[in-house]
């Protein structure tokens, strides 16, 4: 799963999906600290560029511009902060981020081993009403 989470790295994400990080820290700065001091001043820059609103980042492009750095703090999202940060995952995240042919290459077989995942039908599945919750 932290192979599939690490396509929040490429393409575009809306500022609402990590403003809370840029804006409200509980931080001197404001900024969430863990987010590196690069991104702490790119970030924003990038957002004001917009008009403040929530038009879409390459994140790509910020992480290629950030990159070689420390890997630790390219997370721009929650999510991707913990992946990089957890003990489980942040030896595979660190080897990623020095190597992106061993990403992409990881990528592409977890998406086909996504792919292949079978539709459970009748008793055998359930389409929850809640995804929190099983019905």
């Amino acid at each position: 799963m932290s192979t599939l989470s690490g396509a929040h790295t490429i393409g575009l994400a809306h500022c609402g999906a990590f403003t809370s990080r840029i804006y409200n820290s509980s931080s001197g700065t404001g900024v969430d600290p863990m987010l590196g001091p690069t991104y702490a001043v790119e970030v924003p820059n990038v957002d004001d560029r917009r008009g403040g609103t929530d038009g879409p980042v390459e994140l790509l492009g910020v992480r290629q511009q950030l990159l070689p750095g420390r890997p630790e703090e390219l997370g721009m999202f929650t999510s991707d902060q913990l992946l990089l940060t957890s003990p489980f995952s942040a030896g595979k995240e660190n080897l990623f981020a020095r190597n992106s042919a061993i990403f992409q290459s990881s990528f592409s077989a977890a998406m086909v081993k996504m792919g292949n995942i079978d539709i459970l039908t009748g008793f055998n599945g359930e389409i929850r009403k809640n995804y929190r919750v099983v019905n």
